[in-house]
């Protein structure tokens, strides 16, 4: 398409008053160009009657093309008067098509979508007007990950792949070489996209080492920041924890709660010294255990008082620790001591 603009031109043809006669039907011709060599014929022929000493005026509304046009006005075309000279009938002038660059006639609408969440938008087909008839084309950028833009029918679709807030520039170009540009921006904001956090190994047995939870995500993979009563720090010692667990990254968000229980750990208790004799003292059974030096509370028959008759007595070794738990029951038997018997009157 050739752009172009409306053009009224005008002639002012005069017969001075020292011809001494008048002419009719006088040929007049707009041509582009010198019509003497390359000028070619622009709208169709006029005539007009000079009488001595009058004035016409023909008007030719044209249509002009980009860039500069000669304009000639021939008269007397046809050689139909006679004249001393008839080199000197025709007057050019130039006259410049002007060219404009696209106009923005409204802006773009700024947008909002989620995250992998399909979406579509054509912005209006009026936004952009060329005066010079051009047909317009259109390209676009900083369209956001995992969408496109199609030229040809103004449409920006797809489904995002990353969060974020993205300034999209669209630039009309019209057809002339080098083509003219505008350009207008607009924004696409691209909100996070809303998951689902699982937290795991909410049940654990103390150890001495940090009981720390897991957290599946979907998709998988993504971080997570997870809290323990609010710190960032996973316990050690035996207790209940509230947890939350919050999904940190650029395009998802999400969270969950749930609670981590860490019981005692299991602890071994070996009893010994159960074969005593009786000596009229407490008799004490020992106890150790593994991991070492817990604290163990002995009972003996259900009491925490070592026994001083000789006997059998049910043991029961019990850890007494926050993080630990175990026990043993065993037998601790007590033996009669022996006795020294001296006997007398034997000799009577």
């Amino acid at each position: 398409i050739v752009p172009s603009v409306s053009a009224n031109l005008y002639a002012v043809l005069t017969n001075d008053a020292g011809s001494g006669q008048s002419f009719n039907s006088v040929q007049v011709k707009f041509y582009n160009g010198n019509p003497f060599t390359i000028g070619t014929q622009l709208g169709s022929n006029y005539t007009v009657n000079l009488p001595i000493g009058g004035s016409a005026i023909i008007t030719n509304t044209l249509s002009l093309t980009n860039g500069v046009t000669n304009i000639f006005v021939y008269v007397d075309a046809n050689n139909a008067i006679q004249e001393w000279n008839e080199s000197n009938n025709i007057a050019g002038v130039n006259v410049s098509c002007p060219i404009f660059a696209p106009l923005l006639n409204a802006s773009i609408p700024d947008q909002s979508t989620t995250n992998q969440t399909p979406f579509a938008f054509v912005f209006d087909a009026g936004t952009f007007r060329d005066t010079n008839g051009f047909a317009l084309s259109y390209a676009a950028s900083n369209v956001p990950p995992g969408m496109t833009f199609n030229s040809a029918t103004r449409t920006f679709s797809g489904t995002p792949t990353n969060a974020g807030t993205f300034l999209v520039t669209v630039v009309a170009s019209d057809g002339e070489v080098p083509p003219l540009l505008t350009s207008t921006t607009f924004t696409i904001d691209v909100a996070k996209a809303t998951t689902s956090v699982a937290l795991g190994s909410l049940s654990q047995n103390y150890n001495g080492t940090a009981r720390v939870a897991t957290a599946t995500t979907t998709p998988p993979g993504l971080p997570v920041v997870i809290t323990y009563d609010g710190s960032t720090v996973a316990p050690t010692n035996v207790g209940s924890y509230a947890l939350v667990g919050t999904i940190n990254d650029s395009n998802y968000v999400g969270a969950a709660t749930d609670t981590l229980v860490v019981s005692p750990g299991a602890a071994i208790v070996q009893l010994s010294g159960l074969s005593q004799v009786y000596d009229g003292a407490g008799h004490v059974a020992t106890a150790a255990t593994t991991p070492s030096n817990l604290v163990v509370t002995l009972t003996y028959n259900g009491s925490s008082v070592a026994p001083t008759s000789a006997n059998s007595y049910t043991v029961v070794g019990t850890v007494m620790d926050a993080n630990w738990a175990g026990s043993s029951t065993n037998t601790l038997v007590v033996a009669k001591s022996a006795a020294a018997v001296a006997l007398g009157g034997l000799s009577q």
